[in-house]
């Protein structure tokens, strides 16, 4: 019988692998070991005896860890390992290529290392190949991951271990450990710094025996910091983009400490001291239950509007994180409306008069401001021309071939709500939906929330929000785009329309709007 130890049975209570005999040449692929090195080592006083020259691979597992000899206990699993006799000894942290940073102890077996994901990026995956780890030939990586895994240990976060220069082994748990068992080998409690407290600063500064450090908590997704420096640098420190940044960025801070403190409090009522010290802990510097609509939603309004309208870098990155971490509350433009060039092709050929075309004639040369930044697609090789709708101010970003096959793409943000008092005089189905008002102006009809874009021509919940779209700007020229509701009259209309260039003047809408709705329809 030759190749690997495997199976083998585990000494605690929830081992349920089988026990399996093996030959020398398997005690020899096992420790790495050449024939005569074999020959000697099962001579040795105290190694198991044979029995018609076999052993039990238990026998030689518990042995191994016994021996205190890191050159056969490095090839014992974690969970076989037998309880340090002192704390092992702290080599500090290290930081990786990636987004892991790196904490590691020498033991009787090699260096241990614990991986913790950083900042943004506290899930990030376990690093597996030796090249880039900064502690080289370790015994054992074990990764703390954020989730938790009841069959392994209750209410703890689960310990993923991968040992880079052990030959593979079949085992029920070769893949995780519990912080009992990694505690009991290391002869110390292991640090466990929450999910949002996962800062490389607060694991570099760490050391066996210290303190909790007291921190800010990150804030999952984005950093907040764009918004408080760009608060800091208002002339007017009242201002309603200051007030407007400071509240969302204390609003979702408040959301990470709460988090944190949460999954401290949950980690502390476990009484497991013995095996865990808590290493890092939230800072409390602003009210926990902090909510962002303390600023009157006018004053947010035009706060986002100044900000999508700046051509700085920070303006943009406030944007950024205004659409991650606030949902598009408030903003002035919420969709994104695109054309593309076979698009812009067809309206011209196939149509008489395109309000596509008639749009991107009126548009205007524009500075690049944190709307067109969010538009723009980054990864392209194109050329951009940055332009603005005159008549709502809304950024257009227009796509040129680098390879000269001329536009390629134009893409703008759609209004949330449409700037005017005039009344609606004509919707039109080209490409999205458009209003033209009694002014003669033509809009980009506002989307609602939660909806992707407009659509019509079937029977759903896309033709649904476009008729009660219509049905509330027939009556608020003002107001939001609408969601579907069962029953809207209009969607007779809206959900038999097919093709482009569908106009929909007011007398027909109305018409609709005060037919008796057939509800055996919906």
């Amino acid at each position: 019988m030759t190749g690997q130890i495997s199976d083998v049975d585990l000494p605690d209570a929830t081992a349920t692998a089988t026990t399996r005999w093996v030959d020398s040449a398997d005690v020899a692929a096992w420790f790495d070991l050449s024939a005569g090195e074999t020959t000697r080592l099962v001579a040795r006083p105290g190694f198991p005896e044979p029995v018609d020259g076999l052993w039990t691979s238990s026998e030689v597992i518990r042995w191994a860890a016994g021996t205190r000899s890191r050159r056969f206990a490095s090839r014992v699993p974690l969970e076989h390992q037998r309880p340090a006799r002192s704390a092992a000894r702290y080599l500090g942290a290290r930081h990786g290529d990636g987004a892991l940073t790196y904490l590691a102890w020498s033991s009787c077996a090699g260096v241990v290392v614990i991986a913790y994901g950083t900042g943004q990026n506290f899930n990030a995956g376990i690093v597996c190949t030796d090249d880039e780890l900064p502690f080289p030939y370790p015994y054992v990586l074990v990764k703390v991951t954020t989730w938790v895994n009841m069959q392994v240990e209750e209410e703890l976060p689960t310990l993923e271990v991968h040992y880079p220069d052990m030959p593979p082994v079949q085992l029920d748990r070769d893949t995780m450990t519990t912080w009992r068992q990694l505690a009991s080998f290391l002869g110390q409690p292991i640090p466990f710094f929450p999910p949002l407290l996962r800062r490389r600063d607060l694991l570099e500064q760490w050391r066996p025996g210290a303190v909790s450090a007291v921190a800010l908590p990150v804030v999952p997704d984005h950093d907040v910091a764009a918004l408080y420096t760009t608060a800091a640098m208002e002339n007017d420190p009242n201002s309603v983009v200051a007030r407007t940044l400071i509240d969302l960025g204390h609003a979702r801070l408040g959301a990470s400490i709460r988090h944190t403190e949460a999954a401290v409090a949950e980690i502390e009522k476990l009484d497991v001291d013995y095996c865990l010290t808590i290493a890092a802990r939230p800072a409390t510097v602003i009210d926990r239950g902090y909510d962002d609509r303390r600023v009157p939603e006018q004053d947010r309004r035009a706060a986002w509007m100044d900000l999508f309208h700046r051509t700085d870098e920070l303006a943009a990155e406030c944007v950024d994180i205004g659409y991650v971490l606030d949902s598009c509350r408030c903003f002035p433009y919420t969709h994104i409306a695109s054309f593309h060039n076979d698009e812009l092709q067809r309206f011209r050929d196939d149509l008489g008069h395109s309000v596509v075309h008639e749009w991107l004639a009126t548009l205007q040369p524009s500075l690049r401001t944190a709307g067109h930044q969010r538009i723009e697609d980054r990864r392209s090789t194109d050329r951009f021309r940055y332009l603005e709708d005159p008549a709502t101010g809304a950024p257009v970003v227009e796509q040129t071939s680098a390879y000269g096959l001329g536009v390629t793409r134009v893409v703008t943000l759609i209004p949330e709500r449409l700037p005017t008092t005039d009344d609606l005089a004509v919707v039109i189905l080209e490409g999205t939906a458009w209003v033209r008002t009694t002014s003669g102006t033509l809009y980009l009809m506002p989307v609602p929330e939660h909806v992707s874009g407009h659509a019509w021509g079937y029977g759903g919940t896309g033709p649904g929000a476009l008729a009660a779209t219509i049905e509330t700007l027939l009556e608020d020229i003002t107001a939001p785009g609408k969601r579907h509701e069962l029953g809207t009259a209009i969607s007779s209309l809206t959900k038999h329309a097919t093709g482009d260039g569908i106009m929909l003047d007011r007398a027909t809408l109305i018409a609709a709007k005060r037919k008796p709705i057939r509800w055996d329809r919906y």
